[in-house]
């Protein structure tokens, strides 16, 4: 078991593939969080009738965070209320996230998918040009809170949008004091058509601590990707307890996230020797076929924005975590000789050993984009240690 003090990421590089024999450094995170949380209800727990629990308590995700956190070597989880992130840092954080990304797939493939980030600068908006609705339905008041936007969306055709985000630069207010109090300020995003109807696609809601501060702020925009080939403008709408106010921003910008498959050439490989032989025969048998309920792997997105707790990583946005379920024969798919052992013993006495059950393998670690702990203006790239299923085997 390592120490404390020990850094869960030192030495990861380009070499993430992890075997559960090795250490995850998060042994005593978990012993220590689960033993003071659980252990004096332990024997109510199994009393208990079996129910379906949809929420976690605050105990659960204070030992989520804490593992998070030492996962990924911080001293504590980044708070995303307080993050102030430019455009150019947003745009060099990504970048960065990518070209590892490509890097670490560096090995000849026949075929694999490329993600680029496309940055598309508005072409109007308040203080370049006038896109202030004039002749809107309603007050003029109202008129005034809404903003169109215009993005000159160039994307290749074998390119698919896998995420987009809008971000700009909300200006301090000048006629609130400075030290009045926070302001809930509501941003919505509308697409517009041609035909004059809006449809809502994103809303967000950021707290301003103090009116007079500039912030960079963030909205999905991700649903508005059938507007670009029409050359439909969006909508920005600004809103404070309820009521349209004005507000002045610039620098309004859209990342659109694309994935495109290429083919690549392949190089001729040398012959696998047989413990190689071995890997990839797990490999295939790890996943799932047909309708067999045979040990496998089983697909599993996490859509991060759905998990409290997880609020601070800014990409990427979904992932395929995967888990294990399945039946395990004897001599099925054992993941070492011991499970091999244990299935023949299991087979001759029932009861004197426990059935091999489906786990995970071999596990991989997750490249992600998240918020500096010690900095609300910079982002950091980093690896989250073994939280991918790659492979299932019974153990």
């Amino acid at each position: 078991m390592p120490s404390r003090e020990e850094n869960p990421l030192g030495g990861t590089g380009l070499a993430h593939r992890h075997d559960l024999d090795r250490s995850t450094g998060l042994e005593d995170v978990y012993e220590d969080a689960f033993e003071d949380a659980f252990e004096n209800d332990f024997q109510e727990e199994e009393d208990r009738p079996t129910e379906v629990r949809t929420v976690l308590d605050e105990t659960e995700l204070d030992i989520i965070r804490r593992s998070i956190a030492r996962g990924l070597g911080l001293e504590r989880i980044p708070d995303p209320s307080k993050a102030n992130i430019s455009q150019a840092e947003y745009e060099r954080a990504h970048r960065e996230y990518l070209m590892k990304m490509q890097l670490s797939l560096g090995q000849p493939q026949t075929f694999r998918s490329k993600k680029r980030l496309h940055v598309f600068p508005a072409t109007a908006y308040p203080g370049n040009e006038s896109s202030q609705l004039s002749g809107a339905r309603g007050s003029e008041r109202e008129a005034r809170s809404r903003h169109r936007l215009f993005f000159p969306v160039e994307i290749p055709e074998e390119d698919a949008v896998e995420h987009a985000t809008l971000r700009l630069l909300l200006h301090g207010s000048v006629t609130e004091p400075r030290y009045a109090r926070p302001t809930h300020l509501e941003l919505l995003l509308h697409l517009r058509t041609f035909s004059g109807s809006r449809k809502l696609i994103a809303r967000g809601r950021i707290e301003l601590r103090d009116p007079r501060d500039s912030r960079w702020i963030e909205l999905d925009a991700t649903l508005a990707t059938s507007s670009w080939f029409h050359h439909e403008p969006l909508e920005l709408e600004f809103m404070v307890n309820g009521g349209p106010v004005r507000r002045a921003f610039s620098y309004p910008v859209l990342n659109v996230f694309t994935a495109s498959s290429e083919y690549t050439t392949a190089t001729r490989s040398k012959r696998s020797s047989p413990e190689e032989l071995m890997s990839l025969h797990k490999g295939r048998r790890s996943k799932c076929k047909g309708e067999g309920k045979k040990c496998c792997r089983h697909e599993l997105t996490v859509m991060f924005k759905d998990l409290k707790g997880f609020e601070f990583i800014v990409y990427p946005k979904t992932f395929d975590a995967g888990y294990c379920k399945g039946r395990c024969p004897p001599r099925y798919n054992p993941a070492h000789h011991h499970a091999l052992l244990q299935s023949l013993l299991w087979k001759e006495d029932r009861k004197k050993v426990p059935k091999p059950c489906c786990a995970p393998s071999k596990l991989d670690q997750l490249m992600i984009v998240y918020f500096d702990e010690d900095d609300a203006t910079q982002l950091k790239v980093s690896y989250w240690k073994n939280i991918q299923v790659l492979e299932c085997a019974c153990s």
